[in-house]
């Protein structure tokens, strides 16, 4: 290989490595919605220059996790109630598509496999649902394998690009969907991803679309009335953010 070759491979392993770290950060909440993200700040805490981090930001933007404002530089992006909601109709359409396919195509060890994430995630998501003081770190896998459960339904329908559609949406509409004080403090059914799979596997494709359309809306409109409240009572930091006084991490 030429040390030119080796210099791109290179660069390109630490745009990638930039762009999953400041990924997950926004995902877990350690960059909230509205932070100023300084590329020199960037690259100092992630040892690397700043090029790297410039083209991880720009891949972030053209996916609508940052943006860039004038006076302010990039930032993490405050969605409108009105565009979450719009995800979350991509999400639906994505999804019971996901379903229908699965269940044409999935084979029967495919079938088992989604199975056994939806026991061991509905059985993770009951032990986790009685610790109030739960150690975040835990509560991020959790959330993590929740969206790896339902990129599976298309991975084992044979569709990549399906999948790759879906998990982008999950990652715009993660800070949401999994913020317990949003959905009014209810708790999720005990069997709710178990219940999902026993109809995708039945091999029904209209059954199965509908379970996941009516899985995938359940407790939208609560969500959606609480997540109005929180942003009308979060209208100062994001007033901050417009008027160019965002905070950095």
């Amino acid at each position: 290989m030429s040390s030119a070759a080796s210099g791109d491979k290179s660069a390109t392993s630490l745009s990638q490595k930039a762009y999953s770290t400041i990924r997950t950060l926004i995902m877990k909440g350690t960059y909230p919605l509205g932070t100023t993200l300084v590329r020199g700040e960037l690259a100092s805490q992630f040892g690397m220059s700043t090029v790297p981090v410039a083209e991880a930001l720009a891949r972030l933007e053209a996916e609508g996790l940052v943006e860039n404002r004038p006076r302010v530089g990039t930032i993490v992006r405050v969605p409108t109630p009105a565009e979450i909601r719009g995800q979350w109709v991509v999400r639906e359409a994505l999804e019971v598509q996901a379903a229908r396919m699965f269940a044409l195509r999935a084979n029967s060890e495919e079938r088992a496999k989604l199975w056994r994430l939806a026991q061991e995630f509905d059985l993770e998501q009951e032990r986790l649902s009685g610790q109030a003081d739960a150690d975040p770190e835990a509560l991020f896998e959790h959330r993590c394998r929740h969206m790896h459960l339902h990129l599976q339904v298309a991975e084992s329908a044979g569709l990549p690009e399906l999948r790759k559609a879906i998990e982008m949406n999950h990652v715009l509409l993660f800070p949401w969907m999994h913020n317990r004080k949003l959905y009014g403090g209810t708790p999720m059914p005990s069997r709710w991803h178990r219940d999902l799979v026993e109809v995708l596997c039945r091999g029904n494709a209209e059954e199965a679309a509908e379970a996941m359309r009516r899985h995938v809306n359940d407790r939208l409109e609560v969500l959606m009335r609480n997540l109005e409240a929180f942003l009308t009572i979060n209208l100062d930091r994001m007033g901050r953010v417009l008027s160019g006084k965002a905070v950095r991490p």
